[in-house]
C-alpha cells in the first residue's frame, strides 16, 4: 500500500492536489492535518500546554534566536498529531489500502514510516513571491487578507521546509516539486507505482 504525505507552505495548494490526486489515481482515503487537529483539540482538555492547538500557527510565539522562528508553532502543532497520523497509517496498512495526508504539519522527518510501506513524501513550494501571493488570493478564502498581512511568516515556513529536506534527504524520499501549471502531473509521475500485490476491492 502508498502512503503519500503532500505538504508545503499555506498558498501552495496541498489540498487541491491532495484531491486530484486521489481523484486520478483511485485513491479513496485523503486526511487533512487541519481535520485533524480539530479532531485532536476536541478531544483534550483546553490547557495552556494545549492552547497551541486553538491558535493560528503562523501567529504562535516567536523564538527569536532561531534561524526561522516562525516555525515553532508548526513543530507544536505537529507533535500532536503524529500519534493520529501514525495509527491511520497502521489501519490502512491492515487493509492494504492507499492513503494521502495533506497540510503543512507534514514536517520532513516528522514520522519514520515503516520500510515495507512504499512512502512518498511530496514539498509543494511557489518560487515567484508574487505568484504566491495570487495564489493565496485566488483560493477565494475569508482567510486571505489576514494570510497576505503574515506574508513573510509564511515565506520563511517555506524556506524552512526546503532546507529541512534537503538536510534529510538522503534518509528520506522528498520530491520537492514547483507549484505552477505542471504541479499535478509532476506529482503523480513522482508517486511510486502500487505494490503489484495489492488488489482494488
Amino acid at each position: 500500500m502508498r502512503v503519500i504525505f503532500i505538504t508545503g507552505a499555506q498558498g501552495t495548494g496541498k489540498s487541491f492536489v491532495a484531491t486530484e490526486v486521489a481523484n486520478r489515481l483511485g485513491i479513496k482515503k485523503v486526511m487533512s492535518t487541519d481535520i485533524i487537529r480539530e479532531l485532536i483539540r476536541k478531544s483534550i482538555q483546553r490547557t495552556p500546554e494545549t492552547e497551541v492547538l486553538h491558535r493560528s500557527a503562523v501567529l504562535t510565539d516567536l523564538v527569536p534566536e532561531a534561524k526561522h522562528p516562525e516555525i515553532r508553532g508548526f513543530k507544536q502543532q505537529a507533535k500532536y498529531l503524529q500519534e493520529y497520523i501514525r495509527t491511520e497509517i497502521e489501519q490502512s496498512k491492515k487493509k492494504n489500502k492507499d492513503i494521502i495526508f495533506e497540510g503543512i504539519h507534514l514536517l520532513p522527518g516528522l514520522i519514520d514510516i515503516d520500510p515495507d510501506v512504499n512512502f512518498t513524501h511530496i514539498i509543494l513550494y511557489v518560487k515567484d513571491e508574487e505568484r504566491h501571493k495570487n495564489q493565496i488570493i485566488g483560493q477565494g478564502e475569508n482567510r486571505a487578507p489576514y494570510k497576505l498581512k503574515n506574508f513573510s511568516r509564511i515565506r520563511s515556513y517555506q524556506s524552512y521546509l526546503l532546507e529541512k529536506a534537503d538536510k534529510l534527504k538522503d534518509k528520506y524520499n522528498f520530491k520537492v516539486i514547483e507549484s505552477d501549471d505542471q504541479t499535478i502531473n509532476n506529482v503523480i509521475n513522482s508517486i511510486s507505482k502500487p505494490d503489484k500485490e495489492q488488489i482494488e476491492i
